[in-house]
């Protein structure tokens, strides 16, 4: 199998710009799980990073909301925002192309950019983890922010298809799902007006700013519940029993990020997961894990 390794991580940027505001045990914890993952990945000499990331409004506004856009450039351009430095990241064209031609041909339509640009959702792990830039990324984005969003089920699907492309390369390649665990982005009024329905919202954006509190609720039930269902394989049943509207009730509008891991999962069905680390982080908002898959 070409796949030779795969990781899930939370990404928000927070994680760095609140470094000094999470307790030492929890931060340290979740940094060292960072850095494991980055020399693990850095052992398995990988061709190409596939990064799953999503994004958060501030490249794909509401005149263009793609649900998929597979970069299939030259580079990836971090934008700088949300206090992450802009950055500039190669890509691996053959193989992002293998990967966009794989969907298609299994009639799965996804967008694609030839000029890709890459928020925190991207660039955070990727810095955390010490992500040598010798290794080109594929950067997949899926929206999870803006709804509609597609379902958890649509994600697995995508997951088994890209699995099953990646199989036939003779690219050594790493997956990495980022986002999530459960936490609620904005204030409620923000919640309720990215609710609101397509077409209804763009005219209103500008009185709807990002508003992020000191802390944050985290539902660590949802969370556990997530990380055991991949320990064990369940990632289909999980998302039978996870609907978008259960997500957003019980583990917050941030927790739909959880669909690039399931993705992930999906990739290497007879991998199972390894908590590599996982902390409640008040102080970043966010049931925050990272997992190694073998």
């Amino acid at each position: 199998m070409t796949v030779v390794g795969a990781y899930c991580g939370s990404h928000g940027a927070i994680m760095m710009t609140r470094e000094a505001d999470a307790p030492r045990r929890q931060r340290d914890s979740i940094y060292s799980a960072f850095a494991r993952v980055g020399a693990e990945i850095a052992a398995l000499e990988p061709d190409a990073v596939l990064i799953i990331g999503t994004d958060h409004g501030r490249i794909y506004t509401w005149d263009l909301v793609p649900s998929f856009v597979l970069g299939v450039g030259d580079q990836a351009q971090g934008i700088g925002e949300a206090g992450t430095p802009e950055v500039t990241w190669p890509m691996h064209g053959d193989v992002a192309r293998a990967v966009l031609t794989g969907a298609l041909t299994q009639n799965i339509d996804m967008s694609y950019s030839e000029v890709m640009r890459i928020d925190h959702s991207f660039v955070t792990p990727m810095l955390l983890m010490g992500l040598d830039k010798s290794i080109p990324i594929v950067p997949l984005m899926s929206n999870c922010n803006a709804p509609p969003i597609p379902s958890p089920v649509r994600y697995l699907r995508i997951g088994q298809v890209i699995g099953e492309t990646l199989e036939a390369l003779p690219q050594r390649v790493v997956l990495i799902g980022t986002g999530g665990l459960s936490h609620w982005v904005g204030d409620p009024a923000r919640r309720e007006f990215l609710r609101r329905p397509a077409g209804t919202r763009w005219r209103d954006a500008d009185k709807h700013a990002m508003v992020l509190p000191d802390t944050g609720p985290i539902n660590g039930e949802f969370d556990n519940e997530l990380l055991s269902a991949l320990r064990d394989g369940r990632a289909a049943q999980f998302a039978a029993d996870w609907p978008e509207e259960r997500i957003e009730a019980e583990a917050g509008n941030g927790a739909q990020e959880i669909r690039n891991w399931l993705l992930v999962a999906a990739a290497v069905p007879r991998w199972r997961a390894q908590v590599l680390s996982y902390e409640q982080v008040g102080q970043w908002l966010t049931g925050s894990a990272i997992v190694s898959f073998t």
